[in-house]
């Protein structure tokens, strides 16, 4: 911590000058470095000291005392949040508002009379700037009680447990929606057949990112093997393995994601240590306890308020309301921003990843619960596979595909490209195999021979027969049944269609159903009924309908 002298050296001669009024001491020397020495000597009088500080106003001193009882110093922008912070002032400035006189914040008040000072650090490899008491006036200061570090469990009272079903509870299901997400994807018709999916489009968006950053997925956004090793797992392994590399994901940035703000301009945040930081206060939480969601918010701002912003990142750091476009810049921002970024961290991400549970009361008022699951991430193991874990398929004679979230997650990731997407969860799944999703899978070198074959791997019971004699047929004779919703124009005679097909209007003839009967091909409607008006035959169809 920096002495007296070092802070005094980095005043300018009026601030000396101001401050020896201030004191009410005859500083001398001729230059700056001369007068900061004689200052240094001069306010260490402990009769003076004692005399001055006597004077200061009551939050001044308990200013000083928060500093003393934590250690001699604080990150500024704590100390700043509490007692304000100092204005960015020129010497020209300076002279005209006179904040030693007129002192804006208790900060300025501290600050000009040489009781505080402001310095960088480097601490854990990162700069931080605090707030610090030079060391010679700690020892002038009254003694402070030794503060009480309550950990945050002892901060935070418990809430009744609602009930259980009204609890909002994900457990596996990311698991089956990573499955889901890669099967889309390696389609390459995503955004499509997610839709079908009641999850909202920016889920997705999320799932995908972090699959992205965990290197799930090639450089053509496509699930790679080390995807499908994952979906290869049960369902239990797979959580485990997505949570422990998403707590050490370098790239993944839940404040990006952040549904409520928008961060532009170039500026950079590294998300894993912040992610390190919540983890470690929530880890110390009792599982199973209900907490409110305000209420950790507001110890967190008590014992833990820098967790995202450091310093100058209150000012530095381009973040703006999602709703009203507003730049949420300075300390003054901590309630637009962290809140928010806390909500989205513990009751949506850690949520999905089955971290916690969620129940939100008729007020609007947000609670969670701290899962079991948390122990992963101190690489403790605790899932234990169950009999029912993988529920085979059912396969129908008509093509019908059902699964469960039960089935096993590469099961349905290998189905899904034979068929059709019907249901997407999050209890069932159904797919329909059709002649034009057959063809999409040979076009991708997929044979219903593979297709069989997985029926019979996952299904309950054999493949029914007649499935399988379609799907063989199909593979060797292609479509050979075709519904079809056609326009049918139905004749008197046979010389009527003769003529029809020798005039101007037969390139709108299709197939023929008869000697009196034939398709009329789309948009020939109008020009087929003007042919034979001009022929002498009155039609008796509707163009406009």
């Amino acid at each position: 911590m920096p002495d007296l002298h070092t802070l005094l050296r980095s005043y300018d001669l009026k601030m000396l000058s101001h401050l020896a009024d201030l004191w009410a001491v005859p500083a001398q020397g001729a230059d700056k470095r001369a007068v900061a020495k004689s200052l240094s000597t001069l306010l260490l009088e402990e009769a003076l000291f004692d005399d001055f500080y006597q004077a200061l106003p009551a939050l001044a001193k308990e200013a000083l005392a928060d500093i003393k009882q934590a250690g001699g110093q604080l990150p500024w922008s704590r100390f700043a949040r509490k007692y304000g912070d100092l204005r960015s002032m020129g010497p020209g400035k300076r002279e005209r508002e006179q904040p030693w006189l007129f002192p804006a914040s208790t900060a300025e008040l501290l600050y000009y009379r040489a009781l505080i000072g402001r310095e960088f650090i480097r601490k854990d490899d990162e700069l931080l700037e605090i707030c610090y008491i030079p060391t010679e006036f700690l020892t002038l200061l009254p003694e402070v009680p030794e503060k009480e570090n309550l950990a945050i469990e002892k901060r935070l009272k418990a809430e009744t447990a609602p009930a259980i079903d009204a609890q909002k509870d994900h457990a596996y299901q990311v698991v089956d929606d990573f499955c889901t997400l890669f099967a889309a994807l390696r389609l390459g018709d995503a955004p499509r057949l997610l839709a079908k999916s009641a999850k909202p489009e920016p889920y997705w968006a999320y799932l995908k990112a972090l699959a992205a950053d965990l290197g799930l997925l090639g450089k053509d956004g496509k699930p790679i093997d080390l995807a499908r090793a994952l979906l290869e797992r049960s369902r239990a392994e797979s959580l485990a393995w997505l949570i422990a590399n998403w707590a050490n994901a370098k790239v993944f940035n839940e404040l990006r994601l952040t549904p409520e703000l928008r961060c532009e301009g170039s500026w950079r945040n590294d998300p894993l240590p912040t992610r390190r930081k919540v983890l470690t206060l929530l880890k110390a939480l009792p599982v199973g306890e209900w907490f409110s969601l305000k209420d950790f918010v507001r110890v967190v701002e008590e014992i833990e308020p820098d967790f995202l912003r450091q310093g100058v990142d209150y000012d530095v750091w381009l973040i703006y309301s999602a709703r009203t476009g507003a730049l949420l810049r300075g300390i003054d921002s901590w309630q637009d921003v962290e809140p928010h970024f806390l909500r989205f961290f513990i009751c949506q991400w850690m949520f999905w990843l089955g971290l916690t549970r969620v129940y939100e009361d008729e007020a609007g008022e947000v609670f969670f619960s701290i899962q079991s699951a948390t122990k992963v991430l101190d690489g403790i193991s605790v899932y234990e596979k169950t009999a029912d874990e993988e529920e085979a398929l059912i396969a129908h004679p008509n093509g019908h595909i059902a699964m469960s979230d039960k089935t096993a997650p590469i099961a349905r990731y290998q189905i899904a490209r034979f068929a059709e997407w019907l249901e997407l969860g999050p209890k069932t799944y159904s797919y329909q195999i059709t002649p034009t999703s057959l063809a999409k899978a040979a076009k991708a070198g997929l044979s219903t021979h593979h297709l069989i074959s997985l029926l019979r791997k996952y299904g309950k019971s054999a493949p029914p027969p007649n499935l399988v004699k379609a799907l063989s047929r199909w593979q060797e004779h292609g479509t050979e049944a075709q519904m079809e919703t056609l326009t049918v124009l139905r004749l008197e005679s046979p010389d009527i269609l003769q003529a029809l097909k020798q005039s101007e209007a037969k390139a709108w003839l299709g197939d023929s159903l008869g000697p009196v009967a034939v398709v009329i091909k789309a948009g020939g409607l109008e020009k087929v009924q003007k042919t034979l008006a001009r022929l002498g035959y009155l039609s008796d169809f509707d163009v406009g309908s």
